[in-house]
């Protein structure tokens, strides 16, 4: 396609001891009918492969006709290459839930420690001006109801 946005680019990379590439085509390039708009985010390719089993002592390679039935030993290195590939996935998947509750635990962690962090430092500004401000008057306050008490004191008891 002569599209001058196309940014991906799709590979198909073959052995050609095991396998040759018969007919190759871009697919997906129509629009969708009457909706106007591509089948995905990007072009499909398919390819037709002529298989080649090699003979026991590797010496040889014989193509697979079209009408033969392809060996088991195909299916079974498709189970494996499957099997292991789901492994890896289901492991992968368990890996990113542990970072996402991880994750979580963490920045819950962190704003309790924030919250704790503000309340502290919000009730010590308000002490503090209450330290400092309020704090004189109250003592000067007491101050003078003291030497109030005492004069009293002298006046009434003559000490």
């Amino acid at each position: 396609m002569d599209d001058p946005s196309a940014k991906r680019l799709d590979y198909v990379f073959v052995n050609e001891d095991r396998a040759r590439v018969r007919d190759c085509a871009v697919v997906f390039t129509e629009p969708i009918p009457h909706l106007g708009c591509s089948y995905s985010d990007h072009f499909g390719i398919n390819v037709k492969l002529e298989l080649r089993s090699r003979i026991k002592d590797g010496s040889q390679a014989a193509t697979v006709s079209d009408d033969a039935i392809l060996p088991h030993a195909i299916f079974d290195t498709i189970d494996r290459i499957s099997d292991r590939y789901i492994a890896r996935e289901v492991r992968h998947s368990r890996y990113r839930n542990i970072h996402f509750i991880a994750s979580v635990v963490v920045f819950v962690g962190l704003l309790i420690i924030l919250f704790f962090g503000v309340l502290i430092m919000v009730t010590g500004t308000i002490n503090g001006l209450i330290g400092f401000i309020f704090g004189r008057w109250e003592i000067r306050a007491l101050r003078e109801f003291t030497s109030e008490v005492r004069l009293a004191r002298k006046v009434y008891l003559g000490d």
